[in-house]
């Protein structure tokens, strides 16, 4: 292939042939519901039943003339002749599926949501890309675990020739598509009549990570060494979140951000830590399921506009507070409620000093516990153990995310301050090891070999205080990355992977350490579980969601994007003039020439000094980052005045 990008750089995707393979097609998206959970507590048990759940699948699939063009972990993509044969397909396999449930043990049941849909698809060899595809993947997003939910095309062709009966759900808003869609209507299932899953807020539904390689991704490019994720090491690992059906008996909490009610905001970061404190604190006890803490505050944020809010993602029980600070004293009220029931479980109130802050996060996270009769376990965060500590790490990640050199002495002395508090802690060798990365990234190093040897030293001391959280993995694989130990950087990346469930920052890291790897597929997969668990993700992740579905080979799925990049200066003008050049290219190879040449003019009145689009990928794939620096070299000469 590479012969072929020398030669034509404008063919170096084979999906830039979209305007002459295009057709309509039906298509069916089927995924495990909580695989991610299932892998966690038994992966060679959990491999099996999936064998068993695919061979059902496949005979299936023979019976009912559909085929699999593509597969993504625990999701299948296939596409059918027919909206009926795609239908029945999917009662047929549920209906198998429940009873091979009923028969056996629960730890070996597997559940499937299924979203079929109809409509315009692009031709790439065997595999199939495009709005076709990605509606059905958000379909099944927004499908009952055991259930299955079809678009409007789909129900106008199968509704009247299929036995089977299906509730409208109106029309649903899931991520930046609009659908029309139904419920297919199960025994075992409870009705969603009317629901406004999406409509209601305007925005995405589903909480459930999904892995499809060449649907909806979204890739952080890191031009400096990135800090997302690396201060936010204090967490354990974090379930899998799914939006349970009634009949599941895994009660769904979600902790709400605390409200400071002082007038002064001398302790508010006290106040914001609590839902930090808690979430992962009380994540991985078996049958309660804590929704992530950007799902909590989203919840937060649109509680009062639309009070339905907790139905879109089953929450039954609420817990949320305010803190009042007087000098050095904390008085704080907080209340777990049962919404389904529609009344308060408990009401406290809690007088003590400020320093005593980790001892109320220790009760409440007990008396939480202890309504659900669960085992309390301990709830240290991290080693931090008085109030100072998290401010100095809230004052460490703030420096560290502002990519300036100048502030790299002030970090520098907070993160020692931090270390010295406890070289025991784990994230105080976390901050220490990401202090020396931000001191090679900013050039600041006259040892940089013995720089990164310290920072390896204090990555691997906290994968010895705690071996099961993911952090110290990633920042272990950044700094081998730098030092262009590959083969160790990719092995801790899918250790840190493997421990990263539904943790946006986390995600983030990893699909950070995969792409400059160049291993798109997982850092692509790291991104679609961002994409789809995380109601609503920081305006940043939609420029290098952009920048991933090119370099996947997606530029369909590229292209709104990388438009909404192009828009947005304020993320980064840099970014801003990449999207812009990428558009045209997307643009150019699609013949629109030009659509291609109004981005190439906007690109040049940014007037910016000239940046290399895609360096993240210049040392580990440098053919393909130098065969797109030709085609863009070309744009600018085909597009662009001379001289």
């Amino acid at each position: 292939m590479l012969e072929q990008i020398v030669d034509h750089p404008e063919r170096l995707f084979a999906v830039s042939k979209i305007k002459n393979n295009r057709k309509i097609a039906v298509i069916l998206v089927a995924d495990v519901a909580g695989y991610s959970r299932a892998m966690e507590q038994d992966e060679d048990r959990t491999l099996a039943n999936f064998k068993d759940c695919r061979t059902i699948f496949e005979a299936f699939l023979d019976e009912y003339g559909g085929r699999i063009f593509n597969t993504a972990g625990d999701s299948f993509l296939t596409e059918f002749q027919s909206a009926v044969a795609a239908v029945e397909f999917g009662a047929a396999f549920q209906k198998k599926i429940l009873e091979r449930n009923q028969a056996i043990q629960h730890e070996d049941q597997l559940r499937f949501r299924i979203g079929v849909n109809m409509g315009d698809v692009v031709i790439d060899g065997e595999n199939l890309y495009g709005d076709g595809v990605n509606v059905a993947a958000r379909l099944e997003a927004l499908a009952q675990p055991e259930g299955l939910c079809i678009s409007k095309s789909v129900h106008d062709f199968a509704a009247a020739k299929t036995s089977h009966r299906f509730i409208e759900l109106g029309r649903q808003k899931i991520k930046e598509t609009e659908v029309d869609a139904f419920d297919m209507v199960f025994a075992n299932l409870a009705k969603r009549d009317g629901i406004q899953l999406a409509a209601n807020n305007d925005e995405t539904v589903s909480s459930s990570p999904r892995r499809h390689l060449t649907i909806t991704a979204a890739i952080l490019l890191a031009v400096c060494l990135s800090s997302l994720g690396w201060f936010l090491a204090n967490r354990t690992k974090v379930i899998e979140q799914t939006i349970p059906s009634a009949d599941d008996g895994m009660p769904t909490l979600v902790i709400l951000p605390f409200t400071n009610n002082s007038p002064s905001s001398e302790h508010a970061f006290l106040t914001s830590s609590m839902s930090d404190y808690l979430i992962p604190a009380l994540t991985g006890f078996d049958n309660l399921n804590i929704l992530s803490k950007e799902t909590s505050r989203y919840i937060q944020d649109q509680l009062k506009a639309n009070p339905a809010i907790t139905e879109q993602f089953s929450v039954e029980f609420t817990l949320s507070g305010g803190m009042t600070f007087l000098g050095d004293q904390i008085r704080t009220t907080y209340e777990l409620t049962d919404i389904v029931k529609q009344e308060v479980v408990w009401n406290k109130t809690d007088d003590r000093p400020v320093n005593d802050f980790f001892g109320l996060q220790d009760q409440i996270g007990a008396e939480v516990l202890s309504v659900f009769d669960k085992q309390v376990k301990n709830l240290t965060f991290g080693g931090l153990s008085t109030p100072d500590e998290v401010k100095l790490r809230n004052k460490a990640q703030n420096l560290f995310r502002t990519f300036d050199k100048a502030n790299w002495p002030e970090l520098n002395r907070v993160a020692k301050t931090l270390y010295d508090a406890n070289p025991d802690g784990y994230i105080h060798n976390i901050v220490m090891a990401w202090n020396l990365i931000a001191k090679l990234r900013d050039g600041l190093s006259d040892n940089p070999e013995a720089d990164r040897q310290r920072a390896l030293a204090f990555a691997n001391r906290a994968i010895q205080i705690d071996a099961d959280r993911p952090n110290a993995y990633l920042t272990d694989a950044f700094i081998r990355l730098d030092d262009g130990d590959y083969e160790t950087a990719l092995i801790n990346a899918k250790r840190g992977f493997s421990l990263s469930i539904n943790d946006m920052e986390d995600l983030g890291t990893a699909s950070i350490a995969f792409l400059r790897l160049a291993e798109y597929d997982l850092a692509v997969e790291a991104f679609d579980r961002i994409y789809a668990v995380f109601p609503e993700p920081d305006p940043i992740w939609r420029h290098h969601a952009g920048v991933a579905n090119l370099l996947n080979g997606d530029l369909v799925k590229a292209r709104p994007e990388l438009q909404f990049s192009a828009a947005k200066r304020y993320l980064n003008p840099f970014w801003q003039q990449e999207a812009m050049l990428l558009l045209a290219y997307i643009s150019d190879i699609e013949g629109k020439t030009d659509e291609a040449a109004q981005w190439m003019t906007k690109f040049n009145e940014l007037k910016l000094p000239y940046k290399p689009p895609l360096q993240i990928v210049q040392k580990t794939d440098k053919e393909t980052f130098d065969a797109l620096q030709t085609t863009f070299d070309g744009l600018k000469d085909k597009y662009l005045p001379k001289g």
